[in-house]
């Protein structure tokens, strides 16, 4: 009796995980490379205080977010996944308001995004190398304390701003994407051994900001030119999805490895296609698109470049929705397109094919008697296809990741998409 009671219980929680996770993997293009949501049914609210800390200076200051989402009274989803961009700037300088129309952008597509303001400032000379490199290591630990701060609160107001807590993304540019994804990998034990006495001099990167203790748990990354000081901060207890964009002659952020502006007085980095080979390594999926020729700040010139990243980035989460992220390294700007499998099955006319079971773990099977004559085309929730062949019978997909993939049947000049779930 326990055992059919504990059986019972699992297939309940499977069945409300899947339920859940098919709620953003859905068929339609939301959340994809494709606005669902005009500009003016996103509202923003500017300058939202999370909390406030004291700066290199010595000075208080209030820190602040700006967020943007979809309408509530007009949009069918009561939570939202959330997503959080931090902007770049050497830790001196830049604002919140440069991603402002990323935010925008990202509402468009579905989402809750705000852009976070941080504390700036450390001891910098007109010569970079000449800079004072612990002050802005200091600088680097207020960000991570700021950015933490922000999203607690996020957490705790998520009712009113609509935010599903359980789906939560990160991401920025130059220092914001060094930032977030310390943020994600680095534990407190690991920053004290790495950047010894930044703990006892400004306190732990969780309590800084504000009194809130919520918790949280980043389920992917949208990086931008970054990089990390230790590989070893990515280990298989912390590693999440990645998507980089990267130029592959960035001499402030280096693709691999190196030193910020070549100062060897500076801590060693390691960069958006290191970070990229680490995850890979240990079987967490990444996209890494680098810019051939590219300096620091690749696709970022003009309002077409940026909404390339985002779109590709609404993609890869939404793969992760669905449970089909893959690794993929491209070169140059090749356009997202998820939204074009968010497509309903189609009958053929003339024939019904059925292809089961519906979710698999495995083998397919066929209601055809001989398959042999039918091409088949397998693709993930990104639209990369994973299998092509003639005759599905007794095919193993025992090693596809779980999740969503779409399967285009050829036969008889006409096509037909079957939706099929991998358990």
């Amino acid at each position: 009796m326990k055992k059919i009671t504990l059986v019972v219980f699992c297939l309940i929680g499977w069945w409300y995980s899947m339920a859940q996770t098919d709620t953003y993997c859905s068929q339609d293009k939301r959340f994809t490379n494709t606005p669902v949501f005009a500009e003016d049914e996103v509202e923003s609210v500017m300058s939202v205080s999370y909390g406030h800390a004291v700066d290199y200076k010595g000075e208080d200051q209030n820190l602040i977010f700006n967020i943007y989402f979809p309408k509530i009274q007009i949009d069918s989803f009561t939570a939202r996944p959330l997503v959080v961009l931090v902007h770049g700037g050497g830790y001196s300088g830049g604002s919140l308001n440069g991603l402002n129309n990323y935010c925008l952008e990202f509402a468009k597509r579905g989402y809750v995004a705000a852009t976070i303001e941080y504390r700036l400032g450390w001891n910098r000379a007109p010569d970079p190398c000449d800079g004072d490199a612990s002050s802005m290591q200091m600088a680097f630990y207020r960000s991570l304390q700021d950015v933490h701060a922000a999203i607690r609160y996020l957490v705790e107001n998520a009712a009113v701003y609509g935010i599903d807590t359980n789906w939560i993304f990160a991401g920025g540019t130059s220092a914001g994407a060094f930032t977030t994804t310390n943020l994600a990998f680095a534990q407190q034990a690991e920053l004290d051994s790495s950047i010894p006495l930044l703990h006892q001099t400004l306190g732990r990167i969780d309590s800084s900001g504000n009194a809130l203790t919520n918790t949280f748990h980043l389920k992917g990354l949208f990086h931008n030119w970054g990089s990390v000081f230790d590989l070893g901060i990515i280990d298989s207890s912390d590693a999440i999805p990645l998507i980089g964009f990267v130029g592959d002659h960035d001499p402030i952020s280096p693709i691999d490895s190196g030193y910020w502006q070549g100062c060897t007085n500076f801590p060693l980095m390691f960069g958006t296609r290191a970070i990229h080979n680490r995850l890979n390594d240990l079987d967490v999926c990444s996209e890494l698109n680098v810019k051939i020729g590219g300096g620091h700040g690749v696709w970022k010139d003009t309002p077409e470049q940026n909404v390339f990243r985002i779109g590709r980035a609404c993609c890869f989460f939404k793969s992760i929705f669905c449970n089909t992220c893959a690794s993929v390294e491209n070169q140059d700007s090749i356009p997202a397109d998820c939204a074009s499998i968010a497509v309903n099955e189609t009958p053929l006319d003339d024939v019904s094919i059925d292809i089961f079971p519906n979710p698999f773990t495995g083998l397919l099977f066929t209601n055809q008697e001989d398959d042999q004559g039918i091409f088949y085309s397998m693709m993930n929730n990104l639209g990369q296809v994973v299998w092509t062949g003639r005759g599905i019978e007794n095919m193993d997909f025992s090693r596809l990741a779980s999740g969503i993939y779409y399967l285009q049947v050829n036969m008889n000049n006409r096509a037909v998409v079957k939706r099929l779930i991998k358990m």
